[in-house]
């Protein structure tokens, strides 16, 4: 009797020793998957793939509703990192029945509904969290990627301004408000954010491209050059960093060191359209123009919504004197983006060499009209009213484009007269 007692009171001490292994191997997992926004940002970058580790380890010793329900979160969050939105919705729908009021969970959820663009959920699901957890900085933070989602960039400011009043130290926040003033056309505000960012977590890759973007898009292309070589240092298969990279060094000249920066962001984004575009650039700007004019092609076929690869490939196409190819695809861009001068600019040159006179000057005046800076408009019309004998037009033409630019290259006589 003895005997048994013994080896009763032992099973129940290995028992509760592999229950409070679980337990432990659990709440390591959970704080994985809970980690605090200053720690780690995104939601997608929660360290699913080691938490679902932990998580079998537990279950091995003493599976439970707990265990069951973290699983779950965790499955999900790795499917989410691997694009499969639909499988990982599944797998926190799953955990949802399980804990209907685990304000983590929903987050999570409503991360891969607006990530798989599922807007109605995303904004039911947010307004839910709203009542449920109002100073959630994840909630906070998706609620303002929903508002900017929606068109309305002053709300998401005031909602991401919220969440860094109590997360100061949050790069993620300082990121995405860097993103925010940008949308608004407060450049300087943004690379004050994205500098700051990339100060609060020198970890951060994403904060060192956005600031290399911005001081590109200002034509501070060394500047920018470094902030995309310090994104990198950090993550060096992020294939924008090395098109950035790539596309200031072809401004600044650096022609070979260019080309191996732009192919490997190409080889690093197989089958997307931007890297293929700013290689395009490269061999354009290099005389290669046939590989210039493949490269748009390819682009094209993967997104022919993108009304700057077909202007990108008018120009290359009037180079080679491929002219009636260059207007179909000048008009392309224009019927995507009517408001694109450069597109009606570039088919009004097509149109005035092909000896279509009438749709020239239309083409040419739509881009005089959408741009009154570009005197390019302008000298291709003085040009054509040349070409056609009519000097009176032409002098008109010349002088408008002098007054846009007193660089602009008009005949001599012109420039005489005008006093410059």
């Amino acid at each position: 009797m003895g005997v048994v007692v013994l080896v009763g009171v032992a099973l129940g001490g290995h028992h509760l020793r592999r229950r409070e292994n679980a337990t432990a191997l659990l709440e390591r997992a959970s704080r994985l998957l809970r980690a605090p926004i200053e720690e780690v940002g995104e939601i997608e970058r929660l360290q699913g793939p080691l938490a679902a580790q932990l998580i079998e380890e537990a279950e091995r010793l003493h599976p439970s509703t707990q265990s069951r329900l973290l699983r779950h979160a965790a499955r999900g969050l790795e499917l989410m990192q691997q694009r499969d939105y639909l499988a990982a919705e599944g797998e926190l729908m799953a955990g949802h029945q399980l804990a209907p009021q685990d304000v983590d969970l929903r987050v999570m959820l409503s991360a891969v509904w607006l990530a798989s663009n599922n807007i109605v959920e995303a904004t039911q699901q947010l307004a839910a969290l709203q009542d449920m957890a109002p100073d959630h900085p994840r909630v906070l933070m998706l609620t303002a990627d929903l508002a900017l989602e929606n068109g309305a960039p002053d709300q998401a400011l005031a909602i991401v301004e919220r969440a860094i009043a109590d997360h100061p130290k949050a790069a993620v926040l300082l990121n995405r408000r860097g993103l925010i003033h940008e949308r608004l056309g407060a450049f300087d505000r943004a690379l004050n954010d994205f500098t700051l960012a990339a100060a609060t977590d020198v970890h951060m890759a994403e904060a060192h491209l956005n600031r290399g973007r911005v001081l590109r898009d200002d034509g501070e292309f060394r500047l920018a050059e470094q902030a995309f070589s310090q994104a990198l240092e950090r993550n060096a298969t992020d294939s924008n960093a090395w098109m950035g990279r790539g596309l200031c060094r072809l401004q600044q000249g650096q022609m070979p060191e260019a080309e191996l920066d732009l192919i490997r962001a190409r080889d690093l984004a197989p089958g997307t359209r931007d890297p293929l575009v700013a290689l395009s650039d490269f061999y354009a700007a290099s005389g290669d123009t046939s590989q210039a004019i493949e490269l748009l092609r390819a682009s094209l076929l993967i997104d022919d919504k993108h009304a700057v690869a077909w202007l990108k490939l008018g120009n290359s196409l009037m180079r080679v004197r491929e002219l009636r190819d260059a207007a179909a695809s000048y008009r392309k861009a224009a019927s995507i983006n009517d408001t694109l001068s450069a597109a009606h600019n570039g088919l009004g040159a097509a149109l005035s060499l092909l000896g279509d006179h009438d749709g020239a000057r239309a083409q040419l005046a739509r881009a005089a009209e959408l741009d009154r800076g570009d005197p390019n408009p302008l000298l291709n019309l003085a040009r054509l009213n040349e070409r056609l004998g009519d000097r009176r037009a032409a002098e008109e033409a010349w002088r408008a484009a002098l007054d846009r630019d007193p660089n602009a290259p008009v005949p001599l006589f012109v420039k005489r007269s005008a006093g410059t």
